[in-house]
C-alpha cells in the first residue's frame, strides 16, 4: 500500500481512525509525504506498520490538539480543556510508540507546535527516509503556502521557523522571476503545435 500524503492536518480523531485502519493493514505500508504532513496528519505517519519516506523539502509539523471556540458557557470551556489534556495524552502515546522518544520530550515539542525538516523528522524517529531523488518546493503566494500545489492558509505558519520562511520568500521570489521572464519570452510555434499545448 502506497500513501501519497500532502495535508495540514484536521479532525484529530479522523487521523486516529485512518491510524488504526492502516495498523490493520496485512501488506507492506510506504507513506510518502509529498508536501507537509502537519498537525493530525502526523498521527497517519505514526503508523507503526508503515515506512515513512520524505522527499527533500517536505515537512512534518506536531503540535498540541485545538478547539475552535464559538458560543460557549464557562463550564463547557472547562470540559472541553479536560477533554483536550486527554486528547493530548493519547497523541503524545502514538508517538512515543512510533519515535521511541520519551514523553517529556515530546510533550516539550508539542507544546512549541514543532517544524521539522525531512533529516530532522527521520533524526527523530517520526519518519525512516529522506528521499533525496525528488524535491518538494513550497511557495508563498497570496498569504497562503502552496505544499507540493496544496493550499494551506499562511496564518497556520505563525510558529514556523523564521529560516524555513525565508526559503519560502526565496522560492516566490524565483517563481516570480520566472514568470516575468516566461512573459516576455518569444517562442515560434506551429498551429498543430499551439493546438497540441
Amino acid at each position: 500500500l502506497d500513501i501519497y500524503l500532502n495535508s495540514p492536518g484536521g479532525s484529530v480523531f479522523a487521523g486516529i481512525a485512518i491510524l488504526n485502519l492502516l495498523k490493520q493493514h496485512k501488506g507492506a505500508i510506504r507513506i510518502y509525504v509529498m508536501g507537509i504532513a502537519a498537525s493530525a496528519a502526523t498521527l497517519i505517519t505514526s503508523a507503526p506498520n508503515a515506512r515513512v519516506i520524505m522527499p527533500t523539502g517536505s515537512m512534518l509539523m506536531v503540535h498540541a490538539p485545538r478547539l475552535y471556540v464559538g458560543l460557549s458557557t464557562a463550564q463547557e470551556l472547562k470540559d472541553a480543556g479536560i477533554a483536550l489534556e486527554k486528547i493530548e495524552e493519547s497523541v503524545k502515546q502514538i508517538y512515543v510508540e512510533k519515535t521511541g522518544m520519551k514523553a517529556e520530550d515530546l510533550a516539550e515539542m508539542i507544546s512549541h507546535e514543532t517544524y521539522m525538516t525531512a533529516a530532522e523528522a527521520v533524526a527523530k524517529g517520526f519518519a525512516d527516509e529522506v528521499d533525496t531523488t525528488q524535491k518538494v518546493e513550497n511557495v508563498v503566494s497570496d498569504n497562503v503556502v502552496m505544499f507540493a500545489g496544496i493550499p494551506v492558509q499562511m496564518s497556520l505558519f505563525d510558529k514556523a521557523p523564521q529560516d524555513f520562511l525565508n526559503k519560502l520568500n526565496f522560492d516566490v521570489a524565483q517563481t516570480q522571476k520566472k514568470s516575468i521572464l516566461n512573459q516576455n519570452e518569444e517562442v515560434a510555434m506551429t498551429l498543430e503545435e499551439i493546438k497540441a499545448a
